[in-house]
């Protein structure tokens, strides 16, 4: 196996400007530690510096259950192993189910590593394009006439990276009997699937699956990548233990503090995730008002959930060399599609999540109108 930089990380690490806004974060803007703290009643308590449970401490299993779970889920704690983030879960989930010459299902465009890391466990990947004709929707019917009977593991990721398109709860049912048919895994990436107020309606909706593997992570949703803890709630116990045995061999366990911090975050969630919304809303708002000014130079579909979604923009002809000079000229970040594998030359994804983006996209605007 020979791993090498997913596309998007390494067209940013060559880049030689300095960046002070990202208009392709894909995180909400979250909170500072100062205020973390403040919201936890002011002070955080002593701990030992020594090694964390593999799985993570029952504290911070608990609280990510009520976080990701409707209150409804029939999930125990022993079902749940937290990782240094949800890449660590994509690859420990990957190495302990995937063989050579097993298929793998996933929709594209796609976050890089779920539709090119099953190649390095010699899988092999079938995808299902989204198309922009089809406002980027899921179509059931390719996902089914994609699959085999040798289809070993479906990847799903809702709200969608970088579409922004969500599933209905009639799409999880007909995604899940399409696995149940053949026995396959289920890979539920929903790192942005949690939002102020909603029940967690999207969230978590194919956990009774017995062969289903959910995803999240503190730092898209609430806006905590600085927070290094991400997420695994398993269908059964059984599934959970090899990902446990995976990890083994890579981080073995996640720190205490960011155990306790994570725990922290995820009990003052809801009002974290109230004053994420109230920013992704007005700059949706301003993406409204700036796509209808602007109609003859752009298109975006509005993202169904989460803070990413697709901006196309009609006079662009070679993405990364327009990426560039924008960084150049604005120091801004706009990263083009084709990193997260659309074959396209005009789209870029978009980040609505954060309190900078007003700023970003008057910059965007001068851009446009040079």
């Amino acid at each position: 196996m020979e791993l090498v930089l997913p596309d998007h990380i390494q067209f940013s690490q060559s880049l030689v400007a300095p960046i002070d806004i990202n208009l392709s974060d894909s995180c909400a803007q979250g909170v500072t530690l100062g205020e973390l703290i403040e919201l936890s009643g002011g002070k955080m308590p002593d701990i030992e510096l020594g090694y964390n449970p593999i799985a993570g401490s029952e504290g911070l299993r608990a609280a990510i259950k009520a976080y990701h779970l409707p209150t409804t889920a029939c999930v125990d704690l022993n079902q749940i192993v937290t990782f240094s983030g949800a890449q660590e879960a994509i690859f420990t989930t990957m190495a302990q189910l995937l063989n050579p010459q097993d298929e793998v299902v996933v929709c594209t465009p796609s976050y890089p590593s779920l539709a090119t890391l099953p190649k390095q466990f010699g899988a092999i990947v079938n995808t299902v394009p989204l198309r922009e004709e089809d406002n980027w929707q899921f179509d059931i019917e390719r996902l089914k006439s994609t699959m085999t009977t040798k289809t070993k593991l479906i990847i799903v990721n809702a709200p969608h990276n970088p579409t922004g398109v969500g599933l209905t709860d009639k799409e999880v049912e007909q995604i899940q009997l399409l696995a149940e048919q053949c026995g396959a895994y289920i890979l539920s990436d929903e790192v942005s699937a949690q939002n102020h107020g909603d029940d967690r309606a999207v969230s978590g909706r194919f956990s009774a699956y017995p062969r289903s593997i959910t995803l999240g992570v503190l730092s898209k949703s609430i806006g905590l990548p600085g927070i290094r803890v991400g997420w695994a709630i398993c269908g059964s116990k059984a599934l959970a233990d090899a990902l446990l045995a995976g990890k083994s061999y890579l981080s073995i366990c996640g720190s205490k503090v960011d155990d306790l911090l994570a725990t922290a975050a995820l009990q003052q969630s809801e009002t974290i995730l109230a004053h994420n919304a109230n920013i992704i809303a007005n700059n949706v708002q301003l993406m409204r008002e700036f796509v209808s000014l602007y109609s003859q130079k752009v298109a975006w579909v509005e993202p169904h959930g989460g803070v990413l979604s697709l901006l196309k923009i009609h006079s662009v002809r070679d993405s990364e060399k327009w990426s560039r000079l924008f960084i150049e000229t604005s120091n801004t970040l706009l990263l083009p599609a084709k990193l997260f594998l659309l074959e396209s030359e005009c789209h870029f994804r978009l980040g609505t999540g954060k309190r900078n983006f007003a700023a970003g996209l008057a910059r965007l605007e001068t851009r446009l109108n040079d």
